[in-house]
């Protein structure tokens, strides 16, 4: 009999324990949304136009290195519009070099506008690398705000991308807008400098150029660092670091 009752008393319990549970249930396991406990909603752009711009700029600089290397002077070598390069070549004698250095160097531009006898000619990043581009600046984008939104501790947030090209960012029970905003919506710069003033500038510009478009073609997934380190590599290999001088005994 007393079995039986220990055994009546902790079913009791167990349901007892259950129902408790159900009705008053611990906060944590709600994650009030933003019409719930309040926040803050951010619909922010992604300038498109302003960075292909910019991607195009650093490949006019690449273009110039690149026919200047192989010993073809150039007179400009500068964006148009948004990604459109203009060349004009110093000597009309080089027009099929750079022509066939052009093409196998830079395969997501294509020529037009060609005129031989003046060295002019025009690079048009493709309309497929146009679309690539444009989906890896907004996924570089989200990315970069999930990284940023981070530093709040939110429990969950939302960040989604809206349309072409804007991102939507929700933050429920955050309540200081000034610094969201200014937290998420900074802009993000990069800078390199050179220190060693035995290094060709140009040959490291160029191959951090390699490494960043790389990186975007792999739809910014891949390790920037990474490929930073390696493109840079094999510009140090050809600048051989002095040794050390042996300090002289007394």
């Amino acid at each position: 009999m007393p079995r039986r009752l220990w055994l009546r008393i902790g079913l009791v319990a167990v349901v007892a324990a259950v129902s408790i549970f159900y009705l008053y249930p611990p906060r944590k396991t709600i994650n009030l949304g933003l019409d719930l406990q309040g926040g803050i909603h951010l619909v922010l752009g992604v300038d498109i136009d302003k960075a292909l711009q910019i991607q195009t700029d650093r490949t006019a600089e690449r273009v110039r290195s690149s026919l200047e290397g192989k010993g073809l002077a150039v007179q400009k070598a500068e964006r148009r519009g948004n990604t459109e390069i203009q060349i004009q070549l110093a000597s009309p004698q080089a027009w099929s070099e750079a022509q066939s250095l052009l093409q196998k160097e830079f395969p997501s531009f294509e020529v037009k506008e060609q005129d031989q006898s003046a060295g002019r000619l025009v690079l048009a990043l493709r309309p497929a690398e146009i679309n690539s581009q444009r989906d890896g600046f907004v996924r570089q984008g989200l990315e970069t705000i999930r990284n940023r939104v981070d530093q709040f501790g939110v429990a969950e947030p939302s960040i989604q991308q809206q349309g072409d090209n804007r991102i939507l960012v929700q933050l429920p029970g955050i309540q200081d807008p000034d610094r969201a905003k200014a937290l998420i919506g900074k802009t993000a710069l990069l800078e390199f400098k050179l220190v060693d003033d035995r290094l060709d500038p140009a040959a490291i510009a160029a191959a951090l150029f390699v490494a960043i478009e790389e990186w975007q073609a792999r739809g910014g997934r891949a390790d920037l660092r990474a490929l930073i380190h390696r493109a840079l590599g094999s510009v140090l290999a050809a600048y051989p670091v002095p040794a050390a001088a042996t300090p002289k005994r007394r």
